[in-house]
């Protein structure tokens, strides 16, 4: 029997960023991994709309917007209440970490960010909906 697919979702500020991310998490979870990157929150929003995706990691702030006012979206408007979502924010403020927990993200890392702890957030954040740990490699 094949290993089910994952399907991440990278929303990044530059293409480059989503690139490197994505080929970190194809290196660390191997073929369990599909991986889609956008640099804009509109690609992303209409991507998820028609296709969804089993993880989110979206970078705070966009070329577009927010990525916030996106995880907003994501819950609000397209109804996915079970996408676990990883926030990714550049230093941030006492200010920004308030409104990143109001986004309805289930985590936040920050940036720098070290590869260990972001591979081990999002094996937490994908067994605590309740599956099993396929993102381990």
């Amino acid at each position: 029997m094949a290993e089910p697919q994952i399907r991440v979702l990278i929303v990044e500020g530059t293409a480059e960023a989503a690139q490197s991310l994505g080929a970190l998490l194809e290196r660390s979870f191997g073929p369990h991994v599909t991986v889609q990157t956008y640099a804009t929150g509109a690609e992303a929003y209409a991507f998820l709309r028609r296709y969804g995706a089993d993880l989110l990691i979206v970078n705070a702030h966009l070329a577009d917007g927010s990525g916030v006012a996106l995880c907003q979206a994501v819950r609000n408007e397209l109804d996915m209440t079970t996408l676990p979502i990883l926030l990714v924010a550049d230093a941030p403020t006492v200010a920004d970490r308030l409104e990143q927990l109001a986004s309805m993200a289930d985590d936040c890392i920050a940036r720098p960010m070290q590869e260990r702890l972001l591979l081990a957030r999002l094996e937490l954040l994908w067994r605590t909906r309740g599956n099993g740990s396929v993102l381990r490699a």
